[in-house]
């Protein structure tokens, strides 16, 4: 009988999954129906917007969740870290408006895309009503991944009969945001219909101890953002739309191969960070035991995405966006230095205490992002973007290892 630890990584992969899935399903339609120029600004805007769902998140997914596991089935303090959880999400979302606001009003390029963006700002409220992190601590995803693919199930269909020309971009922007509002509603219908939590008083001040709890893995997902969400919007402003839309198709492809594995890392994470307190051996023991198995997996997908770059880019996005293809094979191998990262961070120096050296490493790779960044794109436009995402990944898998290696038991 499948172990529920399994069956809650089963869950979060097809809630991750169908995350993924989508973009892989709509993005060749709207690169047809939009247009090389249409498509790169949709997608400028949401590269943009996911710098302000990164602030707004602030890293609750693994804090909240990891502080809902070590509760166990304490319904109280369950209940105190939702609320001060959605409280500080529900404050982060207002500055996140306000940062939206002055990106509009001073930058022209910003102001040009307004409405976009204000369309787009509803997938920000959906980061806000979506308690993914309760369901994942609480190791309840059926009925959330359920609906969650039900959801974007309906959304992929409407694009088909809502969007038909360039006209249409708006409505493209509104149920690309829509799925998580969604699926808000039904998990806040969820928690309410099972009782899951109930209404505890706490000082707003208590806010403060969510985000000193996310506050590490936050800062890290920061500076991951430096180079991954700020490399497609330098390519923007310095090679142009069309060429963020060409990145962005390789983009997608790198991003559904790093989803089918994430949900591994979000489900051990807790786990693993729990039995380092008292079986620091049996930790690293299964720390290690995932990063072999994933890097050996992701090795062989990387070799296979290298070499159908050609067919899967005519084939999936058609003719109009061969100029993406070196910016794939570059990109192919992207998620096999990305989860190796990914898992000596979570699994190995974070559970460990060593946040210096975790956030060390990542600086280091933000670091050369800001250096190569601009330059690269001005010279290989979307493929240098693409370099610069790789070469970044590798630093930081570098400096890590060294770091990981310095340990001394």
């Amino acid at each position: 009988m499948i172990s529920r630890q399994k069956l809650n990584v089963v869950y979060l992969m097809g809630n991750q999954g169908v995350n993924y899935l989508m973009p892989l399903l709509v993005f060749p339609f709207l690169m047809h129906t939009l247009g090389p120029l249409k498509f790169g600004i949709l997608s400028f805007s949401l590269a943009t917007m996911q710098f302000l769902i990164l602030l707004t998140d602030f890293g609750f997914n693994y804090s909240a969740t990891k502080s809902i596991s070590i509760a166990g089935k304490d319904k109280r303090i369950i209940s105190d870290v939702f609320f001060r959880t959605m409280w500080a999400k529900a404050i982060l979302s207002v500055i996140s408006l306000f940062v939206m606001l002055f990106l509009i009003v001073v930058f022209d390029a910003y102001s040009a895309i307004k409405e976009l963006l204000f369309i787009n700002f509803i997938a920000v409220i959906g980061t806000v009503i979506y308690p993914i992190w309760l369901f994942q601590g609480l190791e309840k995803m059926g009925s959330i991944t359920a609906f969650s693919i039900l959801s974007r199930a309906c959304v992929l269909i409407s694009f088909y009969f809502l969007v038909n020309g360039e006209g249409d971009i708006n409505m493209a922007m509104f149920l690309l945001a829509v799925p998580n509002v969604l699926a808000g509603i039904f998990a806040i219908l969820t928690i309410y219909h099972e009782r899951l939590v109930f209404w505890v008083k706490f000082s707003f001040l208590e806010i403060r101890k969510s985000f000193l709890e996310g506050v590490q893995v936050f800062s890290s997902t920061l500076l991951t953002s430096m180079y991954t969400l700020m490399t497609p919007v330098v390519v923007g402003f310095v090679a142009g739309p069309e060429s963020v839309g060409y990145l962005n198709v390789a983009n997608t492809v790198k991003q559904a191969v790093c989803g089918l594995f994430s949900p591994i890392l979000q489900a051990y994470f807790p786990k693993v960070n729990a039995l380092y307190i008292d079986k620091p051996e049996v930790s690293r023991a299964l720390a290690t035991k995932i990063l072999k198995w994933m890097a050996l997996m992701l090795l062989v997908i990387s070799l296979v995405l290298f070499f159908i770059s050609e067919i899967l880019i005519e084939k999936a996005f058609g003719v109009k966006y061969l100029a993406a293809i070196p910016a794939l094979k570059v990109l192919a191998f992207a998620p096999l230095f990305i989860l190796i990262n990914s898992v000596m961070g979570l699994l190995f120096m974070i559970p460990r205490g060593d946040m210096k050296g975790y956030l060390g490493s990542i600086f280091s790779g933000a670091a050369v992002s800001l250096v190569i960044v601009a330059p690269a794109a001005y010279y290989l436009k979307e493929t240098g973007g693409a370099v610069t995402l790789l070469a970044v990944e590798l630093v930081v898998g570098i400096c890590m290892a060294l770091r990981i290696r310095s340990y001394k038991n």
